[in-house]
């Protein structure tokens, strides 16, 4: 008799053979039934951002610090992916903008460096954490006009810097 451990990994075994075996019929799948393919794409990607929402929330519930949501998004970079209006991919992660000085100082590190999947463009991401501050207190205009607050110009000022850098080199 099989303890639960035992099934667990059992169960497991099953299902990654399950996947081995669609991944090896996929040329096929598409080929013979588009539709059927497509409705598969569509049950995983909605099982995955479905998962990755439950993560999230559960983050949100924690004073995270900014390279623990750097982790998340690097694991599910399908999130940011989200925010453009065209294809795109995760060309670096912590990239160099620019590299450090003679002292091994001055670096400008970027979170996230995005690319065109057909084409040149590229994006610079900048991730703050949900404490992050982005507007001010006070109205700038009463009623309802708010300034910018310093943590918001300051990852622009820096996107900005990290941008012309980037062309520079």
């Amino acid at each position: 008799v099989a303890g639960p451990r035992e099934t667990k990994a059992r169960k497991r075994s099953i299902r990654r053979a399950r996947v081995r075996e669609v991944r090896e019929e996929i040329a096929d799948l598409v080929s013979d039934d588009p539709k059927e393919a497509m409705l598969l794409h569509a049950e995983i990607e909605r099982a995955t951002l479905a998962a990755t929402i439950e993560e999230f929330k559960a983050m949100l519930l924690k004073q995270l610090k900014e390279q623990q949501w750097q982790r998340f998004f690097e694991k599910n970079k399908l999130v940011l992916s989200m925010v453009f209006a065209r294809p795109v991919v995760v060309s670096h992660t912590q990239f160099h903008a620019q590299g450090p000085n003679l002292a091994g100082t001055g670096a400008k590190i970027g979170d996230f460096l995005f690319k065109e999947e057909c084409g040149q463009a590229l994006a610079i991401v900048e991730i703050k954490t949900p404490k992050a501050r982005l507007v001010l207190d006070t109205p700038y205009r009463k009623p309802n006009v708010f300034g910018v607050h310093s943590e918001l110009s300051g990852a622009i000022a820096q996107v900005l810097h990290q941008q012309s850098e980037l062309r520079n080199r």
